[in-house]
């Protein structure tokens, strides 16, 4: 029973990792899905959510960033409207590179790139920006995140007033409905990382608990049968945010009561190593210093502590909906 579990854990954990970008890369290449183009300049709208910033006094009380996009929404008119946030930096010609993709009517939204700027989490994001670019061109991408997002403003429905992470919601229901979510890797929103750990922490637990949250309100996404959006729902999405966190502790857990067997107790030297270059990570991170293969793999587990976390604050709904200001 015991080496079950633990090669079951090991094998999912490689393939939600590896395995599935792996898979998804070929798939782009042997498989694409193309669609139109057009460098026509349709009207749009940029909307940022901002408590207190330059429109304070339209501001009564602070409800969160759903709150202020569903006041506003019912008095837009531009046929495209794009999300994000105020502090995102948008590269240059970003919002052209978006409405590029608008000329295909199958295409219901564009999501851009999100980059972050130094230490782990830019490698992080630099390996989800290649997920997101073959998941687009596949079928479409799994989820949009806000810091830049475009959308036909006809599409619009309004996500519910408690949404944690409403754009990948609102994206997902999209791809649902059978339309297409493009990946633009040329629009890009960057932004400096959160300078403390308990910011990050903070904010990772917050994804986490919202990720507990909209798989919920995505079940029909998982109905039966199964096709090609399930497969990359799943593998991208679901196994990360809600199995892997699991199964890391349950493989270190197995190969530790399997210690007797010689070649179990090589691999559990080995996990154990990994585990100490992590904390020695979070000395680094602790002392102000990312970037390194150190820093990476602390990176990697702390994102996966805060999965843990966010799970009991999802499934008790104790995540507030608004967003912990960092400076």
């Amino acid at each position: 029973m015991l080496p079950s579990l633990f090669w079951f854990s090991v094998i999912l954990i490689v393939y939600t990792f590896f395995g599935y970008a792996l898979l998804i890369g070929l798939a782009a290449r042997l498989f694409p899905r193309p669609h139109q183009q057009s460098a026509a300049l349709p009207p749009v709208t940029l909307l940022i959510a901002a408590y207190n910033g330059v429109v304070t006094q339209y501001q009564p009380q602070r409800q969160g960033k759903v709150a202020a996009v569903n006041r506003v929404a019912p008095f837009l008119t531009d046929p495209i409207v794009i999300f994000t946030d105020a502090n995102s930096m948008l590269a240059p010609a970003s919002i052209r590179m978006l409405v590029r993709h608008f000329a295909d009517p199958v295409v219901a939204a564009v999501a851009g790139e999100k980059q972050v700027r130094g230490g782990g989490e830019g490698l992080y994001w630099r390996y989800e920006s290649f997920l997101k670019c073959c998941d687009s061109a596949v079928s479409s991408v799994m989820g949009a995140a806000g810091e830049l997002f475009a959308l036909r403003r006809s599409l619009f429905v309004a996500p519910e007033a408690d949404s944690i992470i409403e754009d990948f919601v609102m994206s997902m229901r999209l791809v649902q409905a059978g339309w297409r979510v493009i990946y633009e890797p040329d629009a890009v929103a960057w932004e400096e990382p959160i300078p403390t750990l308990r910011g990050e922490w903070l904010r990772r637990t917050r994804i986490a608990a919202g990720g507990w949250q909209a798989m919920r309100r995505l079940r029909g996404l998982l109905a039966w049968p199964w096709n090609r959006i399930t497969w990359q729902y799943v593998s991208h999405r679901v196994l990360r945010w809600a199995v892997t966190p699991l199964l890391l502790p349950l493989a270190l857990a197995t190969n530790l009561l399997l210690w007797s067997i010689p070649f179990y107790r090589l691999l559990s030297v080995a996990q154990i190593a990994f585990y100490l270059l992590a904390l020695a990570g979070f000395a680094r991170a602790k002392a102000g210093k990312r970037g390194g293969v150190a820093y990476t793999a602390f990176f990697f587990v702390f994102t996966n502590l805060a999965a843990l976390a966010g799970l009991g604050r999802g499934v008790t709904n104790r995540q507030p909906v608004t967003w912990a200001k960092t400076r």
